[in-house]
């Protein structure tokens, strides 16, 4: 998953974190200490979950069509054990995801989408 999108870097009040698909570290407290396996699993998981990640196919999922639900388009990407469904209304947009995150399913919802410079972005997501 390397390459500018699949890069994930999270800042919190507590540090920083930042994953490129192989190597992963955090500076908290001033500290700086590397990922372990089970936090790269997640940061992998995290990237992979994220839809510009999966319409960019970073890190080169193998994407299928479901068919139908509802109006909405399904296309299942899968990446290894990784699985994510984008839902695409009839205008193109990402109008739901689902993916299971270790043993929840997890399903986003957007909606509300406006134009933002030259594109258009949801301005709900439940």
């Amino acid at each position: 998953m390397a390459g500018i999108s699949g890069i994930v870097g999270q800042k919190s009040m507590s540090g920083v974190s930042f994953f490129d698909g192989t190597i992963g570290w955090h500076i908290r407290n001033g500290k700086l200490t590397d990922m372990d396996e089970v936090q790269k699993k997640g940061a992998s998981r995290s990237m992979f979950t994220q839809p510009k990640n999966l319409l960019a196919l970073s890190g080169g999922p193998t994407v299928t069509y479901e068919g139908k639900s509802g109006a909405d388009d399904v296309l299942l990407f899968r990446q290894g054990e990784l699985s994510c469904r984008l839902h695409i209304d009839s205008m193109g947009q990402v109008a739901k995801y689902a993916y299971r995150d270790k043993t929840d399913e997890i399903d986003v919802m957007f909606s509300d989408y406006r134009d933002v410079g030259a594109s258009k972005w949801p301005t709900e997501l439940r």
